[in-house]
């Protein structure tokens, strides 16, 4: 990452649970109490980020109701797993 080490003057992109994730460990490491941030999450997050990003190109394409159907279903699915590990995580102490 460079002398700076800014993540964003390097130009790597980062999701929101994976910079949580370096916040926690950052935490974790200064002796204080952190969150464990599951590698699924952050798998799941980019999941969605590719499927919200497809549901809008078959909008932007006129695709047919029951491939846009399709995808918001799959779009939910991926949410509502994300939910969960979310519901998770705040129930720990």
């Amino acid at each position: 990452m460079g002398d700076t080490g800014n993540i964003e003057a390097e130009g790597i992109s980062m999701s929101y649970w994976e910079s949580r994730k370096l916040v926690e460990q950052y935490k974790k490491a200064l002796g204080k109490s952190y969150t464990i941030i599951p590698d699924e999450l952050i798998m799941l997050e980019k999941q969605w980020n590719k499927l919200k990003l497809d549901l809008e190109r078959k909008k932007k394409i006129k695709a047919t109701d029951i491939q846009i159907a399709d995808a918001v279903v799959a779009l939910g699915e991926v949410e509502g797993r994300m939910v969960n590990l979310i519901r998770q995580l705040a129930a720990k102490p």
